[in-house]
């Protein structure tokens, strides 16, 4: 009897001794301590696969490790654009949001990444299909690279232009998530006059146009958005608006002559793509009191147009 006894205290002691894990927290293990209160344990850590992150994150590559002060904040910049016109998805900036203007100036660049992939689809795509087929699919590759963006600009920018009366009236059409029947209209002639343009392109000429129209397109924007003022309090392009200034004009002028200067365009081209941008800019602004980014985005597209048949013309 007093042997039971004293197995049972000693499996009590074992017990008591024993740590005691805490039913809210798995990973967490409790002891006590010489005083008797408990210490938890150090948490296991998660493995690497369990974070959140379906964006790529570019520090986890050495190149991007070594970049330390300017450099790494010009790579910023750099995604920041891309992030911004195109449907990739970028990590997230450790700079702030006033400095964002300052990736303004790689717009140009973020248009040549685009139109060297749709040249090379092109290319690839015009050696199985009919021309006009091929010309159908380098404007779908555009709008979804860039998630149809500047295209619904131009469509809402035609809506509130043409649909209303006044300016406010006209910036609540723009700000409607509907679409018109001026903005369906003006959507529709803009993507015939670019496949239109795109069937008179051949050969070499047809790569170097699709390189060149989407340069033109940024670079347009970049000229625009310096020029006038914002016509809303707030919206999508105030944040790029703050922190503009005329260096980032200059290295967006830098990057678009390089463009034309690699054989893609004459040196005046990049020039009457700015002059273009700036009538078109001045209209609209005469009519809403500034320019908004679905503006930006509709000058994009014009220019872009301009771009395709201006080459496919005669003239060059």
């Amino acid at each position: 009897m007093r042997r039971s006894q004293g197995c049972r205290g000693q499996q009590l002691r074992l017990k008591r001794a024993s740590p005691v894990q805490d039913r809210h927290s798995p990973a967490t293990v409790t002891s006590r301590s010489r005083l008797g209160v408990r210490k938890p344990a150090p948490a296991v850590s998660q493995p690497p696969s369990a974070e959140r992150g379906t964006v790529i994150n570019f520090a986890q590559f050495p190149w991007q490790r070594r970049l330390h002060g300017a450099a790494r904040d010009e790579l910023d910049w750099l995604l920041r654009a891309i992030g911004f016109l195109t449907v990739v998805s970028m990590p997230p900036s450790r700079l702030s949001g006033s400095s964002y203007g300052r990736a303004v100036g790689y717009f140009p660049l973020v248009g040549l990444l685009i139109g060297s992939f749709v040249a090379g689809f092109d290319a690839m795509a015009g050696r199985l299909l009919p021309g006009p087929v091929t010309g159908v699919l380098d404007l779908a590759l555009l709008a979804l690279i860039t998630g149809g963006l500047h295209l619904d600009g131009l469509m809402d920018t035609c809506d509130g232009l043409f649909g209303g009366h006044d300016r406010e009236r006209r910036l609540a059409i723009m700000r409607d998530s509907r679409l018109g029947s001026y903005g369906a209209l003006c959507g529709i002639l803009v993507l015939l006059l670019d496949y239109a343009a795109l069937l008179g392109l051949a050969g070499s000429g047809r790569a170097a146009v699709l390189i060149l129209a989407p340069v033109l397109g940024r670079w347009a924007m970049v000229v625009v958005m310096l020029a006038f003022p914002y016509a809303r309090a707030e919206g999508k392009g105030t944040v790029f608006k703050r922190g503009l200034g005329w260096r980032q004009l200059a290295r967006a002028g830098a990057w678009t002559m390089a463009v034309a200067a690699l054989g893609f365009s004459p040196l005046w081209l990049p020039v009457a793509a700015a002059l273009a941008a700036l009538l078109a800019g001045r209209w609209i602004a005469s009519r809403l009191g500034g320019l908004t980014g679905d503006n930006y985005g509709a000058i994009c597209e014009l220019v872009t147009a301009l771009t395709f048949v201006g080459c496919s013309s005669r003239l060059f």
